[in-house]
């Protein structure tokens, strides 16, 4: 096996490289310590002190005191203040099919691509019209 002979460039690189981890890690462990590194963060505590037995009070729209009875008639106008809106808008396709009574609403949607899909949902209105 031949010895190699080192030139002095070599020689000067190799002693540079052995003693480099010397010189940065006090630089490193300073900068560390300087933005607050190995501190632990203070837990914060939640104390939980049990249930909340205080519930709010409802806010309602309307100033005046209603009973069950007008909270039904209110919604039998919304049922047909939809409907409607479903007999005026020309965007909704109407089925009256012969074998049943009710009259089924059908939303039809084509996709965002323009294919021929739809996408339908039937509500079935029955006696409210």
């Amino acid at each position: 096996m031949e010895k190699r002979v080192k030139s002095l460039k070599e020689k000067k690189q190799r002693k540079f490289l052995l003693v480099l981890p010397l010189l940065v890690l006090p630089f490193l462990t300073i900068m560390f310590w300087a933005l607050g590194g190995g501190k632990a963060e203070k837990p914060v505590s939640v104390k939980a002190a049990g249930f909340n037995f205080s519930l709010p009070d409802p806010t309602l729209k309307d100033d005046k005191q209603r009973d069950k009875m007008s909270y039904y008639d209110q919604a039998k106008k919304d049922s047909l203040k939809f409907l409607e809106l479903i007999k005026n808008d020309p965007n909704f396709k109407r089925d009256n099919s012969p074998d049943t009574n009710d009259v089924s609403v059908v939303f039809t949607q084509g996709s965002p691509v323009g294919r021929n899909t739809q996408h339908s949902f039937s509500i079935c209105i029955g006696n409210l019209l």
